[in-house]
């Protein structure tokens, strides 16, 4: 019997949760696997311990509780990755809902291709509406994710310079992918049918918000891969970055489009901040390897 550890890393988001516990909890299973639910909790200051260790008790051992004081995402993913004790290692976040066979189609997809060493699933807004505009594996996957426990032996776990909560903002689901695919050339694939459910759809500030934190986010791990691999094809796409971000911010301006300009500003903005705060991290802050 294969067994599925489900990761889900949380920081002061109990109501919400409790109502992802309840949804993980009412997970169906086959002969074929088990599995078990880790709660991550990253330093929370409200009521998320207790809530989650009575959930613990009332779960005939499926959920476990893991406290991980140091701030930031990847410290919280990698936690729970040292505490699983599946084959499959499955990330979501604790504002989303799985249907019912969502495990199912994972451990078929896995169970059916040998060779597949992660799995990267779609994600949909409630009212239905896709959240991904792209179709590739560097679109950035940190709430669907599936991947096989050994793959982490061999790339290493997520970067703790980059995600939530990091210097780096985000990018750390996108930087362990790019990692494993093209570095190391596993197979890493898009299932587009194993679909889950973010439980509100976020404000246009709030995407204004991830668009200025993403867009430093990958700067950040491109400079990895340029400053300590000398990698020809990072340096490529942060120039196609900041051509493209310049070219888009004097179009808006051009068109005095008020709202996209505010956008393009944000984008671009994040990128020089980003580029900024990767020579600080790969040159003086992490340590070389």
């Amino acid at each position: 019997t294969m067994k599925l550890s489900i990761i889900v890393c949380t920081f002061n988001r109990v109501e919400s949760l409790k109502n992802t516990m309840d949804n993980l909890l009412s997970l169906e299973s086959t002969e074929g696997f088990d599995y078990e639910i880790i709660i991550v909790d990253n330093n929370s200051r409200d009521e998320t311990k207790a809530t989650v260790e009575k959930y613990a008790q009332k779960s005939q051992d499926r959920l476990k509780y893991i406290f991980e004081g140091r701030q930031g995402l990847c410290y919280a993913r990698n936690r729970g990755i040292m505490n699983a004790t599946g084959e499959i290692i499955v990330f979501t976040d604790d504002d989303c809902l799985a249907p019912l066979d969502w495990l199912i189609k994972i451990y078929d997809e896995f169970n059916r291709s040998l060779d597949v060493s992660g799995i990267l699933g779609n994600a949909v807004w409630e009212d239905g509406q896709p959240m991904y505009s792209e179709n590739n594996i560097l679109r950035g996957n940190g709430l669907n994710m599936s991947f096989r426990r050994e793959l982490f032996r061999e790339v290493g776990m997520f970067d703790v310079y980059l995600g939530s909560g990091s210097l780096g903002c985000s990018a750390d689901d996108v930087e362990f992918i790019y990692r494993a695919a093209y570095r190391h050339k596993k197979n890493i694939v898009l299932r587009e049918h194993i679909v889950i459910t973010h439980k509100h759809r976020i404000s246009k500030e709030e995407e204004l918000r991830i668009y200025f934190r993403d867009s430093q986010g990958h700067m950040v791990f491109y400079l990895k891969y340029v400053l300590r691999t000398f990698d020809v094809e990072s340096f490529k796409k942060i120039f196609r970055i900041f051509r493209f971000n310049i070219k888009s911010y004097l179009k808006a301006k051009k068109e005095n489009n008020a709202e996209r300009l505010k956008e393009r500003a944000l984008r671009l903005k994040g990128s020089l901040l980003g580029f900024g705060k990767g020579l600080k991290i790969w040159l003086f802050i992490s340590p070389w390897q």
